[in-house]
């Protein structure tokens, strides 16, 4: 057993590190793990075991170079010099500890490497496995996962839409739901109504301007008139003889997913909620419909009309015409006497006069007649897509009833579904645990107006992070009905890669 040098190292606290060390040097507890030089040890082993004698001797010499620089800077902290001799000393203290420091470092370094040099050349070299526990991802890997895993997190904030939409006030007991992309902007009903409104002024000049013209009452609507007119009410009644969905309007899949859960969590809410999604399907007509017929109606009423009117002064004209002819005739027979033949040129006169004013009532009323015919006309044809201008009309005015009648009108924009996946390696890979690890989320935005006024009922954007999941446990996540999202595996889940 060595005895240790009761010197300055004694008053000096070391290192765990440090102590341990010089117990190994000095034939400490530990000095039994030195390696014993075996008696028939080659050049190699003997120039290792070498090495690490030197490394102990730096060793040995760092730690005196420590100690010796513990005690300057606690000479250097004595109160009782002066100052600038404090100062002094302080500073070369503090740099003779840090190159003490380092050299122990090195040394401590120096040991360890030799200590593994010579345990390898003791025991031999360890090889690595063939296998490295990688995983390798093919193209598209985890895109169906991640495309769930948004729809987990779609159904999750339709049912916070709901949830907004059943307590906005005043209540919402009639929701009609639309996409961004198919809301209607009643272009069409707009157009309609305004150019309603010009052939009902022109009725109304038109009937002032002949009330004074003669016309045949006794005459009757003809049967081809009675026949167009039926066509044509035929015509808008075909698009509400059955049930149908209107169509050209294409619903964005991603939008669409939003718009079928949001009535899906409306109905789970409140049953009472009467939520409908007219761009996607559009019932037989109720009272709020039949208005918007009405109004398509009286448009065709006022050709009706004008047509009748125009046959009604033309056949005026013609009777007018006839008995004028009468009366020239008396008047130019000279075997007639004199009073009658004046009687009948004054008849004459009046007579001509009726019937200008007859010609000139036909006149305008045809005129608006024309005007009418041709509305109707470009109310039928296709547009270049195909689409029926008076269908339009009919939908919008339809969907226009509704709001006048206390509606609410909620919009919904799946702003982006996306998804994202990642892969770790560690040792729990390396023995079989799934890497791969796939996240879904959604950004989305909801409006509700109320009807009549426009105002905003509720409005909110919603992103939603999914979380990332072995994809392992995809299926229970996904598979798991609404009610049960809160019980998914929790194992699996990771807030961040």
């Amino acid at each position: 057993m060595h005895s240790y040098p009761m010197t300055a190292l004694a008053r000096v606290r070391l290192t765990a590190p440090a102590a341990l060390l010089l117990l190994s040097l000095y034939g400490g507890p530990v000095a039994a793990q030195d390696p014993a030089i075996p008696s028939n040890a080659t050049l190699e082993e003997l120039k290792k075991i070498k090495d690490q004698a030197v490394a102990r001797k730096e060793a040995i010499e760092a730690l005196t170079q420590e100690a010796n620089a513990a005690k300057a800077l606690a000479s250097a902290q004595d109160t009782t010099k002066s100052p600038t001799a404090d100062q002094v000393a302080a500073a070369k203290a503090a740099k003779d500890l840090a190159d003490a420091r380092k050299a122990q470092a090195d040394a401590e370094k120096a040991s360890s490497e030799a200590a593994s040099a010579a345990a390898k050349a003791k025991y031999g070299d360890f090889t690595a496995s063939a296998y490295t526990g990688t995983a390798e991802l093919g193209t598209n890997a985890g895109n169906a996962e991640a495309l769930l895993l948004a729809a987990v997190a779609v159904r999750a904030i339709a049912k916070e839409f709901a949830t907004a939409i059943g307590k906005s006030q005043p209540a919402v007991t009639n929701a009609l739901l639309f996409t961004s992309s198919t809301v209607p902007d009643f272009q069409a009903l707009i157009v309609f109504n305004a150019q309603h409104e010009g052939v009902k002024a022109a009725q109304k000049a038109t009937t002032e301007n002949t009330k004074d013209a003669p016309r045949s009452d006794t005459l009757g609507q003809s049967v081809a008139s009675v026949g167009l007119g039926l066509e044509a009410l035929n015509k808008v009644l075909s698009y509400f003889k059955t049930d149908y969905k209107f169509q050209g309007i294409e619903v964005a899949t991603t939008d669409g997913m939003l718009l079928a859960a949001l009535a899906g969590e409306l109905r789970a809410l409140n049953p009472a909620i009467r939520a409908r999604a007219p761009a996607m399907y559009q019932a037989k007509p109720d009272k709020t419909d039949q208005q918007a017929l009405d109004e398509i109606r009286s448009a065709f009423d006022i050709g009706d009309l004008a047509a009748q009117r125009t046959r009604q002064h033309a056949s005026a004209q013609v009777q007018l015409e006839t008995a004028l002819a009468t009366q020239q005739k008396i008047k130019d027979d000279a075997t007639k006497p004199k009073p009658e033949r004046d009687k009948a040129e004054a008849e004459a006169a009046r007579l001509q006069k009726e019937i200008a004013k007859a010609k000139e009532a036909a006149a305008q009323w045809k005129a608006l007649a024309d005007r009418v015919d041709a509305w109707a006309l470009k109310l039928a044809t296709p547009d270049d897509k195909g689409q029926v201008p008076l269908a339009n009309v009919v939908r919008q005015g339809a969907l226009r009833g509704q709001l006048d009648a206390g509606a609410a009108l909620v919009i919904v924009q799946l702003h982006k579904a996306a998804g994202t996946g990642y892969t770790k390696k560690n040792i729990l890979s390396s023995l079989g645990a799934n890497p791969f690890f796939v996240m879904g989320g959604a950004v989305a935005t909801m409006t509700a107006f109320e009807g009549r006024s426009g105002d905003v009922l509720t409005s909110s954007l919603v992103p939603v992070h999914g979380g990332y999941h072995s994809v392992s446990n995809v299926q229970a996540i996904v598979n798991a009905r609404p009610s049960e999202q809160a019980a998914a595996p929790q194992g699996a889940t990771k807030t961040s890669p």
